[in-house]
């Protein structure tokens, strides 16, 4: 898990303005968060892919020991995010503690409200599946994954050099793919499922292969799929397809 702060621009006194965190405030907020995410999410979470941050100046709950922070967001796999409310209180005296300071042991708890847990869970177990290195059966033809991400670089393999004619139909057929399937889950004929973002054909002139950049979006690894079994039913020659992060 990593820790950020924001930087504002302040118009009142016309200067940037920085939120100054201790080691040690550091420290025992991602080691408590961690705990409290874990407790929250189970085996799914994995500290190595949250980032956590601040957006705005933290604020004293007045008459309390107690701070709180929101929006306080948690970022994971470097594409996503959702927000909920941080709060800390001091545990051995009335005053609140100031986040630049030296934190002494046993002296600070944090806890997290407002977090849509379940949303956040099933993000994870979709996106969890692209971490890892697969190969994909139930083709007719061999994929792999390498490495694979939301945003892919999806080669396409042939037995022969491609035409112009047959690169553009393929260009056009996985265009019709990702629209068919965003369609589908904006009408929410089969439940929604996310939405593709954006692809583009990238290479293929005189070779054996074309190669595609696809921003998979929220769809994540259903998207994917999907686009594979549209392949895999089309009348294509397709030999090979390897995936994988960018």
């Amino acid at each position: 898990m990593k820790f950020e702060t924001y930087d504002y621009w302040d118009y009142s006194l016309n200067k940037l303005l920085s939120i100054d965190t201790s080691k040690t405030f550091k420290n025992e907020l991602m080691k408590q968060v961690s705990i409290q995410l874990k407790q929250f999410l189970g085996e799914i979470f994995d500290p190595e892919d949250f980032l956590i941050i601040f957006k705005d100046f933290p604020q004293i709950i007045e008459n309390t020991s107690k701070t709180t922070v929101y929006p306080f967001l948690l970022s994971y796999y470097t594409h996503y995010a959702t927000d909920a409310t941080l709060y800390w209180e001091n545990l051995k005296g009335d005053n609140p503690i100031n986040c630049g300071e030296k934190i002494e042991k046993d002296s600070i708890r944090f806890w997290i409200e407002d977090l849509n847990v379940e949303y956040l869970k099933n993000n994870l177990i979709k996106y969890a599946y692209l971490k890892r290195k697969v190969f994909l059966d139930g083709y007719r033809f061999v994929v792999v994954l390498k490495k694979p991400d939301i945003d892919i670089s999806v080669k396409i393999i042939f037995d022969e050099n491609l035409s112009v004619e047959q690169a553009d139909a393929l260009e056009h057929f996985i265009g019709k793919s990702i629209s068919n399937y965003n369609e589908n889950n904006q009408q929410g004929i089969a439940g929604f499922e996310g939405l593709i973002h954006s692809f583009s054909l990238k290479e293929f002139k005189n070779k054996d292969y074309a190669i595609f950049q696809i921003d998979l979006g929220s769809a994540a690894d259903i998207g994917m799929k999907k686009i594979i079994q549209d392949l895999s039913d089309s009348s294509f020659i397709i030999k090979k397809i390897e995936i994988k992060g960018i």
